[in-house]
């Protein structure tokens, strides 16, 4: 978890988010001091509009730095009249969320939407891995296995908050049961029977006067990235996108929409989950909200939006990269019980 306490930030526009990123030696900045040995020896410098230019990271020489204006022109040649919705914290993550026009979807109350979208996580301060749809979704599986899936991310219009597709590797609600109910195996050697309809991603990385290399991953490494290539694959996995129908997550949420749950079991739910309890009290009285905003009862559903609103708009100790894996481990520790009461 990360030491300082942060709120993030909510922002619209790419400019608050694209601004000059570079990398220097350290040296330039010390010119008369001597560095012992390190691999570390290259500062990451941003320049964000009103402030003084940030020092985000030292790394090594190698290290590649994977700018938010580049993944804003990919966005912009392949979708058209989307909306965004980032969250960013001002050492250097982020969680871009990119909102589709086109079809809509009411879970629950009919006032209750969702519009399809994709989520890139990138960091400059190298705490956060960069990330599509909560993983990725590989060089290998565009290129040679285009009917492989990729996770689908929804946004909500009623509280303006992402929600990542988190059971979309799945195929059906059995074969995902059947993976809560094994303990959620992470170790692929284990996970590789219980996921029977899981499909197999491999990243694809490009070194620098190394021959490419496959690798089991669920990131892209910074180290030594062609950049060029990278965005060439990222233009193939936004056309996979936009040319995927929705995934699993989707039947999970109305799953969760008829369960009806009270508030003791409620509260429950989040201390089981781990949510820390300053943040469970506010997920608490967000849920009341949400209640009071359509007109209906207490129910899985609601109370999964109220936890993802209140982790992804709460001061805490939190980077966004760990509020996504607490919002990953709630959604399964609620799709458990609407999957087997239901």
């Amino acid at each position: 978890m990360a030491s300082v306490s942060n709120r993030p930030i909510i922002t619209s526009a790419w400019e608050d988010v694209c601004y000059p990123i570079y990398t220097t030696p350290f040296t330039n900045l010390v010119p008369d001091y001597e560095l012992v040995a390190t691999d570390r020896q290259q500062l990451v410098i941003g320049e964000p509009a009103g402030r003084k230019p940030v020092i985000f990271a030292v790394q090594s020489n190698e290290y590649s730095i994977i700018d938010n204006s580049m993944l804003r022109g990919v966005v912009d040649r392949l979708v058209t009249d989307y909306k965004l919705d980032i969250r960013c914290t001002p050492n250097g993550e982020f969680a871009i969320n990119v909102i589709v026009p086109g079809e809509t979807f009411k879970i629950g109350k009919q006032t209750d939407t969702l519009s399809r979208s994709l989520v890139f996580n990138n960091s400059y301060n190298g705490k956060m891995p960069f990330k599509v749809q909560g993983t990725v979704v590989n060089t290998t599986t565009v290129e040679k296995h285009q009917k492989a899936r990729m996770r689908i991310s929804y946004y909500r219009q009623v509280c303006s908050n992402g929600l990542m597709g988190w059971s979309d590797e799945f195929m059906n609600l059995d074969d995902y049961l059947n993976w809560l109910l094994k303990g959620k195996p992470k170790k692929y050697k284990n996970a590789k029977e219980v996921k029977t309809s899981f499909q197999e991603a491999y990243t694809y990385q490009e070194r620098i006067g190394e021959e490419s290399d496959l690798v089991l991953s669920r990131k892209f490494h910074h180290k030594g990235l062609n950049v060029a290539h990278f965005e060439q694959y990222l233009e193939k996995v936004i056309g996979q996108f936009l040319s995927q129908k929705n995934g699993l997550t989707l039947k999970v949420y109305e799953r969760m929409a008829k369960q009806p749950i009270t508030n003791e079991r409620a509260e429950k739910l989040l201390v089981e989950a781990k949510l820390p309890k300053m943040l469970a009290r506010q997920a608490m009285a967000r849920m009341a909200e949400e209640e009071r905003l359509l007109s209906s009862e207490s129910n899985l559903w609601l109370l999964y939006n109220a936890a993802n609103f209140t982790l992804f708009g709460a001061q805490a100790s939190l980077s966004i990269n760990d509020r996504y894996r607490q919002d990953e481990a709630i959604f399964h520790e609620l799709a458990t019980l609407a999957l087997t009461e239901n």
